[in-house]
């Protein structure tokens, strides 16, 4: 019926284990979870790496703004200040005028 014996094809048997290698090599490239690399979906990173950026430009706009108001509160404390110093030395200086017009020595009464 049928001839089991025939004769082997070195070249076909070669090709044979050549692809069975293959396959194994493959197979263990697929189930290696740390080389695997399926693939990537671009668009997602994209849209990650874009809402970062926006994130990071929002806070440095948000740092400057604050920065802007630390710079103006320094000013208007400054401004403050000397104008709280001006005032007191106005106080000081109607004080001693009103002194030298009004209390001079020789209207005092001492008893």
């Amino acid at each position: 019926m049928y001839k089991l014996d025939l004769p082997v094809d070195y070249k076909e048997a070669a090709a044979i284990e050549r692809r069975r290698q293959m396959e194994e090599e493959r197979k263990s490239r697929i189930f290696n979870a740390k080389t695997r690399q399926i693939g990537v979906d671009r668009q997602a990173i994209d849209q990650q790496i874009f809402d970062k950026k926006q994130y990071e430009e929002y806070e440095r706009r948000r740092h400057e703004a604050f920065a802007a108001d630390a710079v103006r509160n320094d000013m208007i404390t400054e401004m403050l200040g000397k104008r709280q110093e001006e005032d007191l030395r106005s106080l000081n200086r109607a004080e001693n005028e009103f002194r030298s017009l009004h209390q001079q020595p020789s209207q005092r009464r001492e008893w």
